[in-house]
């Protein structure tokens, strides 16, 4: 995995904290996008709790949370650098509790990972677990590295939805502009910005509306947004749509509100505090209540886009199949498991065993995921699905989504055969499966099993080819004999120990390619397509496929389609 932006390496941890016990849980890293899911009362809340904590300069956690009456502690497990390792062990002092050069022996540590606790004083002083025993000389020095520390986290300004929230019409207080997490405030800041002279209307009106219409199209689009007073006090929020005239918010669901308190944090927030976003984190609490899947899915990706974009960072808890389902193949994301155990709370990094599960989910196709979803990208097998995720993620700079945008399902190469895209209603097709009744909109990649130039396609491809063009649809036959034709020697000398100069040949069978490198290499290679398939795309790079057959062209005319399906253009 490439390195991601606001990806903070740094793990945050809490103890004897409400549910969690004498085990320190938490998070091992921090991604742009953090999705933490459990059962009601498992937790979730106490680990947004221990985010916030993070960010304080000075953490102040009260006694009535501590668990047992022991005393509530953060710890937070770094890599060090190098930077960190000169100030403690400095290249100009030598001897005393550490024989010879102190930076040659700190040296030794950059690149290690190392744990410490937060003390009373509210200093990482303590060297932690198997960090001390790792530690055999100089630990006076390692105490003064420690109270060098602070949160990875520290500095963030925190800002939350709870999951009890709504938006009332509210009295006009200039001095109450920041939103506060049950939606308090919201009518404030909104009615201010579009009335009052010091402030920019045109945030609202124009930056505000533009990201609400794009959350909400196609089904919905608002021409205007202002603000009336209901009586002598209490001003009222007011959209326009089109063909529906005037909504007034405090009647609209509880969805149209969610979206707009999540708009104030990310549009209008920054402003307020006078900070980039980059300078934020998010906490948004089960924003699944009340949205419609594809809603919630348009919210969830303009969210990561932010992150992605302008860097802030976003912790979600939830129940939804929709969001996990989202993120869980997501380089930007992690999704965080709280159970409880034995009267208390742990906290499972699905990211940490997920190479060991993406192969099932590689398997997993749902048929809700079928039919709610804009796009079907029909497939010969898994190992295509995960060379051409990571495609569409290469050369649409991220923008597209599994889940979100398309849905990848597979074929089977010898199932093509029973396949149609004519009207689902045909008499000649009652034995075949319908792709069109699946899903209208639908793209399909096939092998053209091409030995040599010469070789023609069969009737089978031929008939496929014809209906989806007729329905149109995206029709990708390999200029190759398969899809791994299109990966690069560069690619594969990344990806395995052995080197090789030539990349595969344009009508060359891979296993025999591969076979040419290592010895049975190939064999081991159609036995396991997913675990090499996963190799190999890890390592992919727009700058390998310059000039690979028609790979760049295809890629991004299926990208250009799923834009059109999905109303991006």
């Amino acid at each position: 995995m490439s390195e991601l932006k606001n990806r903070i390496k740094s793990g945050i941890r809490i103890k004897n904290y409400k549910c969690f016990g004498e085990k320190p849980q938490g998070f091992d890293e921090i991604k742009p996008i953090n999705i933490i899911i459990g059962k009601n009362n498992s937790g979730k809340s106490s680990l947004l709790d221990l985010v916030d904590y993070a960010t304080k300069e000075k953490i102040n956690i009260q006694p009535q949370k501590f668990r047992g009456n022991k005393q509530s502690q953060i710890e937070i497990t770094i890599e060090l650098e190098e930077d960190q390792i000169k100030k403690a062990f400095p290249n100009n002092k030598s001897g005393g509790q550490i024989p010879g050069n102190h930076y040659s022996y700190g040296s030794k540590f950059i690149g290690k990972k190392f744990s410490f606790e937060l003390d009373r004083k509210n200093r990482f002083t303590f060297l932690m677990g198997e960090s001390r025993k790792s530690v055999k000389t100089g630990q006076n020095y390692w105490d003064d590295l420690a109270v060098r520390l602070s949160s990875p986290l520290e500095g963030y300004l925190y800002k939350k939805i709870s999951s009890e929230r709504d938006i009332l019409p509210e009295s006009d207080n200039i001095q109450s502009l920041k939103l506060e997490s049950n939606g308090k405030y919201a009518t404030n800041i909104i009615q201010n910005y579009l009335n009052l002279a010091t402030l920019n209307a045109d945030l609202v009106r124009k930056n505000f509306l533009d990201a609400l219409n794009k959350i909400f199209a196609p089904d919905i689009h608002f021409n205007a947004i202002h603000c009336q007073k209901l009586d002598s006090n209490r001003w009222e929020i007011f959209l326009e749509e089109k063909d529906k005239g005037t909504i007034q918010l405090s009647e609209s669901g509880s969805g149209l509100k969610t979206v707009i308190l999540a708009l104030i944090h990310t549009v209008l927030t920054p402003k307020i505090e006078k900070r980039p976003l980059q300078d934020f984190i998010f906490a948004f609490e089960e924003l699944e209540n009340n949205l419609h899947p594809s809603l919630l899915r348009n919210l969830l990706v303009y969210l990561r886009d932010i992150a992605i974009e302008e860097q802030a960072i976003f912790f979600i808890t939830t129940h939804s199949n929709v969001v996990i389902d989202l993120f869980s193949k997501d380089d930007y994301a992690q999704i965080n498991h709280v159970q409880q155990e034995r009267n208390e709370s742990k906290v499972y990094s699905v990211s940490s065993y997920y190479d060991n599960i993406r192969i099932l989910d590689d398997l997993d196709v749902r048929a809700s995921d079928l039919l709610q979803s804009n796009l079907v990208i029909w497939v010969e097998g898994p190992s295509d699905r995960i060379y051409l995720n990571k495609w569409i993620r290469l050369y649409s700079n991220s923008r597209l989504l599994e889940g979100a945008h398309y849905q990848i399902v597979f074929y089977g190469g010898r199932l093509l055969s029973h396949l149609t895209f004519k009207e689902p209603d045909s008499d000649e097709i009652d034995n075949l499966i319908k792709l069109l009744s699946v899903n209208r909109n639908a793209a399909i990649i096939i092998d053209s099993d091409k030995r040599a130039k010469q070789t023609r396609l069969n009737d089978t491809k031929k008939r496929i080819i014809a209906e989806f063009k007729k329905h149109n649809g995206f029709v990708w036959v390999t200029k190759g004999k398969e899809i791994e034709n299109y990966i690069p020697s560069s690619v594969i000398n990344r990806s395995l120990s052995k080197k090789i100069s030539s990349s595969v040949k344009q009508y060359g069978d891979f296993s025999n390619y591969l076979n040419k490198r290592e010895s049975g290499l190939g064999k081991k290679f159609v036995k396991n397509k997913v675990k090499y398939a996963h190799l190999f795309a890890d390592n992919f790079e727009t700058k390998d496929f310059s000039g690979v057959l028609d790979l760049k062209f295809k890629i991004k005319s299926l990208i250009s389609y799923i834009e059109n399906v999905n109303s991006l253009k």
